[in-house]
């Protein structure tokens, strides 16, 4: 099981980047679509494994696209709540 983070930056005079849009807005809620990429390092076998050779560590990287809901009344303050994120990892199983 993978772990990632993103971050995401903001162009200079902008609050969004090229890889964010807004998709939809109502009365009370701002809807974002963001996509990118997550890099993760996959292990295979323990920590002790790979400290003897016996073992491997390596990297991929997988597309991910990620629906953010925010209020109108305060639009800056993202939580994990906000964000559904899903992960295409299907490349890794060809």
């Amino acid at each position: 099981m993978g772990q990632f983070s993103v971050e995401i930056y903001a162009l200079p005079g902008s609050l969004l980047s090229g890889n964010q849009q807004v998709t939809d807005m109502d009365a009370n809620t701002i809807y974002y679509e963001v996509t990118g990429s997550v890099v993760v390092e996959l292990q295979y076998g323990s920590g002790s494994d790979v400290a003897n050779d016996i073992g491997s560590r390596d990297t991929d990287e997988y597309p991910y696209e990620a629906e953010i809901e925010l209020p109108i009344s305060d639009p800056l303050t993202v939580t994990a709540s906000d964000v559904r994120v899903k992960v295409d990892t299907s490349s890794f199983y060809k």
